[in-house]
């Protein structure tokens, strides 16, 4: 029996929830699954892994780990509180908030043990039941504010 186009849809929505997931329930940063759920080649069009905000794109499993791997150290209590789920075709669309302590280095700005919560909208493309393809976009002044980085 043939895949439908919304079977796939909905298939897809569920790989992102999974990618979520494996992401919040890491252990000591580390996502032990993340080759299952990400492809090899993966493209990350908006990475934040390293020490400041640097704009393009990075290619690879490995650099991908180490984006994400990067807000999992940085929030070791990190969750993401889901508000909207959309779906196309090979693409999900995601609007959450992600929520946790900043208890570790992220984005150059030492730990300061306050809450956070940071506002999210996350594209995310899948091929062959694994992501390929990621955008995304934060209010990252808004996190910088939070933890006393800047002052608004």
């Amino acid at each position: 029996m043939a895949t439908t186009s919304g079977q796939i849809t909905e298939q897809n929505k569920r790989l992102a929830r999974e990618y979520l997931e494996a992401v919040e329930n890491h252990t000591d940063g580390r996502i032990e699954n993340l080759t299952d759920l990400v492809a090899a080649d993966v493209v990350n069009h908006t990475p934040v892994s390293r020490d400041e905000l640097t704009p393009g794109e990075e290619r690879g499993i490995d650099l991908f780990r180490k984006h994400t791997e990067a807000v999992t150290r940085g929030f070791s209590d990190v969750h993401f509180d889901i508000h909207d789920m959309l779906a196309e075709d090979d693409r999900v669309l995601v609007r959450f908030d992600v929520v946790g302590t900043h208890d570790g280095m992220f984005m150059g700005v030492e730990p300061t043990g306050k809450p956070i919560r940071i506002s999210t909208f996350g594209l995310y493309r899948f091929d062959d039941g694994k992501l390929v393809e990621r955008w995304s976009e934060s209010d990252l002044v808004s996190f910088l504010s939070q933890v006393g980085a800047i002052d608004l």
